[in-house]
């Protein structure tokens, strides 16, 4: 899931053109001053002295509101669907959300990163110069959703009857591939509005569907079980598409800018250059670990309860990085920003502000989450409670994660795409053989692969830092 996003000094003029609808000033300053007093210290002495923190802050804020909403919705269906599901039913969710988030990066192409990283630098020309990448990004995604789903359409009988050990007459494919295809539009409109540094809408249409799928889907999967749940799942994300496109039409409107902006040929580069890259990256991440849980429920004693352990883990992981996840989606576009304008020094110093600052939230989750994690695990079920060891292995990949994505995020923006590409490669064969080896282990094959693999990544990510204190240009 998904599970992945600088600042720097500017003028007043500068910052006006960052948000062309942005609050009063006043207003700005009574939100950074209250925002800023959830930092840490060592971060907030830093930001105070400069006008960047208005930006980076307010879409802190808002990202903060909109992320936190995401996340407690997500931890309360955990807990409701994995009671009300039981373990094996919950193991068939996890690998089918697991399976939804992998495809989607096969529809989506990397236009979501290419967006985050190129709407800022193209907004320093003008709003339509960022809508012609957009739509060319999105001339893309429909051409891969309509591949997508013809082959979605002929494979259903079989991921019904190999993936879910369900009848090849079950419907449940069918709700995947609609969820593949919302999920990937929801990801796209979210990190436009990202880039555009709107965050008060992410927060508006993150409460409005949290409260949609509390309410709704664990009525529908006590009445329907699994089938009723997925589907009340893909009806929320058709109820955040509809809101996020409204938004953003709005937003295009009001700016006199046609969504229907044709895309420039020559912006075609950006594609091979940046957008492939990305891809390969994340058509890595999300297939490996689908194939590890696959691999464990094919050869593990009871593997889909194995594979739901491990899913309910993973979820709670989600926790412990919520910080990490917050702020990384809303300084990727400023950091994006910074390097376009070539304030590299401050875009490493706030790189590392950030990833001293995620490691030491993700720490302060961790630490009670251990703690409680025997209690954490009864609450989901008699199936869960005897592998709380697992979630506590999941906790500490949380935390080394957490400092990771801001790493990857000052890689990502000052190299290009293709070095983290590259560590996956390490990362996925640990993956992939620890769930080979150790398969008899179930859940505890995954978490403790993940970890191997993810101290072995960021300990590249390190060496990658200490080697990138010239500016270079990035693809």
């Amino acid at each position: 899931m998904d599970l992945s996003w600088t600042l720097e000094a500017c003028g007043p003029a500068a910052a006006q053109r960052c948000d062309l609808h942005s609050m009063s000033r006043s207003q700005n300053n009574r939100n950074v001053q209250r925002s800023m007093s959830l930092l840490p210290e060592a971060i907030r002495s830093k930001l105070a002295s400069s006008d960047i923190a208005n930006r980076f802050v307010k879409l802190v804020s808002w990202t903060m509101i909109a992320f936190a909403l995401d996340k407690a919705a997500a931890l309360i269906l955990v807990f409701l669907l994995a009671r009300i599901l039981g373990a094996a039913d919950y193991g068939r969710l996890t690998l089918a959300q697991g399976l939804v988030n992998t495809a989607q990066i096969f529809v989506v192409l990397g236009a979501g990163p290419m967006l985050a990283r190129y709407i800022p630098a193209m907004r320093q020309e003008n709003l339509r110069r960022a809508v012609e990448v957009i739509n060319l990004c999105s001339i893309v995604v429909v051409g891969a959703s309509v591949a997508f789903t013809i082959t979605s359409l002929l494979g259903a009988p079989y991921i019904a009857r190999i993936v879910l050990n369900l009848s090849p007459t079950s419907n449940l494919p069918y709700l995947m591939m609609m969820w593949v295809l919302l999920t990937a539009a929801n990801g796209l409109l979210l990190t436009i509005m990202l880039s555009f540094e709107k965050g008060r809408i992410m927060g508006l249409v993150s409460l409005i569907t949290s409260l949609m799928s509390i309410a709704a889907v664990p009525t529908f999967a006590l009445n329907a079980g699994l089938p009723g749940a997925m589907a009340t799942l893909v009806v929320v994300e058709v109820a955040k598409v509809l809101l996020l496109l409204r938004l953003y039409i709005k937003f295009l409107n009001e700016h006199n800018v046609s969504i229907f902006t044709p895309a420039r040929r020559d912006d075609m580069p950006l594609l091979w250059q940046f957008g492939l890259p990305v891809f390969l990256n994340t058509a890595l991440w999300a297939p490996t670990i689908w194939l590890a849980q696959f691999i464990v429920k094919t050869h593990a004693p009871d593997g889909l309860v194995a594979v739901g352990v491990f899913g309910f883990a993973n979820n709670l992981l989600g926790a412990v990085i919520l910080f990490s996840g917050l702020t990384n989606r809303a300084a990727l576009p400023i950091q994006s920003s910074l390097h376009a304008q070539g304030a590299h020094q401050d875009l490493r110093r706030v790189s590392r502000l950030l990833a001293l600052g995620q490691i030491g939230a993700a720490a302060i989750i961790a630490l009670p989450t251990a703690v409680l994690a025997p209690f954490i695990m009864a609450a989901a079920g008699d199936e869960f409670v005897s592998y709380w060891p697992v979630l506590i292995v999941m906790i500490s990949v949380g935390v080394i994660l957490a400092g990771q994505n801001a790493l990857y995020n000052y890689l990502l923006v000052k190299q290009g795409p293709t070095f983290a590409l590259i560590t996956l490669v390490p990362w996925a064969a640990i993956m992939i053989g620890a769930a080979v080896i150790y398969a008899a282990h179930g859940p505890y094959a995954l978490a403790w692969g993940l970890f191997v693999a993810s101290i072995v990544r960021t300990g590249l990510f390190l060496w990658a830092w200490q080697r990138s204190h010239d500016p270079k240009p990035s693809l």
